[in-house]
């Protein structure tokens, strides 16, 4: 399966029940959007200085607590919709 989302569109995935739609999503899309948030939370981040670490140590650490926030949601997100 293959698809072209251009930025600001929205754009559905239809299909039988049963057909992959959510493994779809769990398996590539989200977490590539968990990483695409993290990269570009840790390009703006400015790190704090009261800190005792390296900027670029800092700037990681914000993409990470994105991407374990990203995650969290989407599972919290899962275990409402009954999809887990």
């Amino acid at each position: 399966m293959s698809f072209t989302a251009r930025a600001g569109a929205t754009t559905a995935l239809v299909g039988a029940s049963g057909a992959g739609k959510t493994s779809f999503l769990n398996a590539g899309i989200l977490p590539a959007l968990e990483r695409v948030a993290a990269n570009a939370a840790m390009s703006e981040c400015a790190p704090r200085t009261d800190v005792r670490a390296s900027d670029d140590y800092r700037r990681r650490l914000v993409g990470v607590l994105v991407s374990k926030a990203l995650q969290q949601c989407r599972q919290r997100l899962q275990v409402a919709a009954g999809t887990t």
